[in-house]
């Protein structure tokens, strides 16, 4: 598997081979190749020709007309069809909204890829954290193990505490292979992601910081700006545009036309003028206008009902995150500083004798297992900051 995970990061690009791995540059990179993103591009540049191709006039047409009805009669004439100024507007109204909506869904296309590239950078933090405590673990177990061959040789211990230890260690050490093996898998996994190659001591290895409550306040407060709300908006606009549109005035184009006629058997000719206006009377019009109306009804309780629910996960989420924040802080000021004296008391204790080895063993268990809790629940708050992220479409919370 090590072996397979070298292939890969070795099959990309050289592009972060001398470097740490940096957000932004990461992210420049993966937008740089994403064949969605430049999808999106072209749309945008073919709703603008839309735009260019709507503001033409309709061609103009040419005719010469010869009959031969017993006489010779030859006619030419031209003629050019005006659609109504307010026509033309409701169009660009409907190709603006297009755009509008484009434009939102490229921006939540956006952060949707910075939410998946964060992921891997969070993965490869918190496994960093996970490796770290594993081997101060195995440090400490073979302080232990030192201490004890010493005490076992001089016939002072028994045997089985020593082959204990040293299980613990071989544990120990297995749990930090799989630990590497997961950083060299996210490495090979970036490598993909980026088509460029990451090698593991490149993978981030801390937290950013966490925002403090009043910013994170601030921030919910314009949830209005979430892209879920935008994209339900540009919804609402769109629908609107094509009612307008659909609203279409009794005439809608007038067509003016002239010539000139020539009689050759009576050696004359005269001009010819002519009007004609385009007045679509079964068009139904008043039926389409109505149906857009209860689309865009329904599309405005569609926000309505997301706007609501936004404001009460807002409570929940800062509920939430201050109790996450409040376990995070006991952890860290109170139960593993407390749990470490523990430890060091009871170890102290039993190599002067008077306390059994799996008391040792208990004590630092219960350490370890407060470090574990501390780290879940950091990964609990920076999942639940890069959700925050997503929803409210900002960057309160990123890695450099």
């Amino acid at each position: 598997m090590r072996n397979l995970c070298l292939i890969i990061i070795c099959g990309g690009s050289l592009l972060f081979a001398e470097s740490p791995l940096q957000f932004n540059v990461a992210l420049q990179r993966r937008m740089a190749i994403d064949s969605g993103l430049k999808s999106l591009e072209h749309q945008q540049s073919a709703i603008k020709l839309q735009t260019t191709v709507s503001n033409a006039m309709a061609p103009t047409s040419f005719e010469a007309i010869f009959e031969d009805f017993g006489k010779d009669e030859l006619e030419f004439s031209i003629s050019q069809d005006f659609e109504l100024p307010a026509i033309r507007k409701k169009r660009a109204g409907l190709i603006a909204s297009r755009m509008n909506m484009l434009e939102v869904n490229a921006q939540a296309y956006h952060q949707r890829r910075r939410a998946e590239l964060t992921l891997f950078f969070l993965d490869a933090t918190m496994t960093h954290k996970q490796l770290t405590l594993s081997v101060q673990r195995v440090e400490i177990l073979e302080q232990m193990l030192t201490w004890q061959t010493r005490q076992f040789h001089e016939g002072a211990l028994a045997e089985s505490e020593l082959i204990r230890t040293q299980l613990a260690v071989a544990e120990m050490t297995s749990q930090i292979d799989q630990v590497n093996a997961r950083l060299a898998g996210i490495a090979a996994e970036l490598t993909a992601y980026l088509d460029s190659t990451v090698q593991v001591q490149q993978l981030p290895k801390t937290l950013p910081d966490y925002p403090n409550q009043g910013t994170i306040q601030e921030f919910w407060k314009h949830y209005e700006q979430a892209p879920q709300l935008l994209h339900q908006r540009a919804i609402m606009g769109q629908v609107h545009a094509e009612m307008k549109l659909s609203d279409t005035p009794m005439v809608s184009a007038i067509s003016l036309s002239g010539g000139y006629k020539i009689l050759p058997e009576m050696d004359r000719g005269f001009p010819i003028v002519g009007v004609s206006l385009n007045a679509p009377l079964f068009s139904k019009r008043s039926q389409a206008v109505k149906l857009q109306e209860f689309q865009l009804e329904s599309a405005r309780e569609d926000y309505s009902l997301l706007s609501n629910e936004l404001e009460q996960y807002a409570i929940q989420w800062q509920q939430s995150w201050l109790s996450s924040k409040s376990q995070l802080q006991n952890l860290q000021t109170t139960m593993i500083p407390k749990a470490e004296q523990l430890y060091q008391k009871i170890d102290e204790e039993y190599r002067s004798g008077a306390r059994r080895y799996l008391e040792v063993l208990d004590a630092q268990s219960l350490l370890y297992d407060f470090h574990e809790e501390a780290i879940d629940i950091e990964l609990q708050l920076a999942t639940r900051l890069l959700e925050m992220n997503n929803i409210l479409g900002v960057t309160v919370y990123e890695f450099e």
